[in-house]
């Protein structure tokens, strides 16, 4: 299920972000942004063991949603001209599978994260589509999940799979 222009309708709901399209072009930033989260999310880990592992994992996160989920739309986060990160959608009969939804580290904190989330909730709640995330099942980012009403669903391995139902609607978190 895809609504039309759904870059515009999304964006629609942000204040200070702007949202576009990526192109095939885009691969390499999107490799980049991929890439930066990863180092980041690894960076405890020692130097060549994480740089072999960032690199895995940046091509396994793109390919995976290239491959396994075709129809997904990638959007470009931006405050004013530079890209700030990243989100990923995947529309699909009532469902909104959250794919990536990832702020640049020197951007982090600022509230850009909070505010795509946010405008994703605010168009899953207008489409009446149940928002679905999956999390590493410690992972910190549990918490901001939850503020914006993401509930635990299922374990799956070692992620957790998170559900914000429609605001108003049956089953509805909070």
């Amino acid at each position: 299920m895809m609504i039309p222009d759904f870059p515009a309708h999304f964006t629609s709901h942000l204040s200070r972000l702007g949202a576009r399209p990526a192109l095939p072009g885009d691969r390499p930033l999107l490799r980049r942004i991929i890439t930066l989260d990863t180092e980041n999310m690894l960076e405890d880990v020692p130097a060549d063991a994480r740089r072999m592992i960032v690199a895995v994992q940046a091509e396994g996160r793109l390919n995976l949603a290239r491959r396994g989920y075709p129809a997904a739309t990638c959007l470009l986060l931006e405050a004013g001209e530079e890209v700030v990160g990243l989100v990923m959608v995947d529309l699909r009969r009532g469902l909104a599978l959250l794919l990536e939804l990832i702020i640049l580290p020197p951007w982090r904190g600022q509230g850009y994260g909070r505010e795509a989330l946010a405008g994703l909730c605010a168009q899953a709640d207008a489409g009446g589509w149940v928002l679905e995330a999956s999390v590493f099942y410690d992972s910190p980012v549990r918490r901001f999940f939850h503020k914006a009403g993401f509930v635990p669903s299922r374990e799956e391995g070692l992620e957790l799979v998170l559900l914000r139902h429609p605001a108003g609607r049956k089953g509805a978190a909070g």
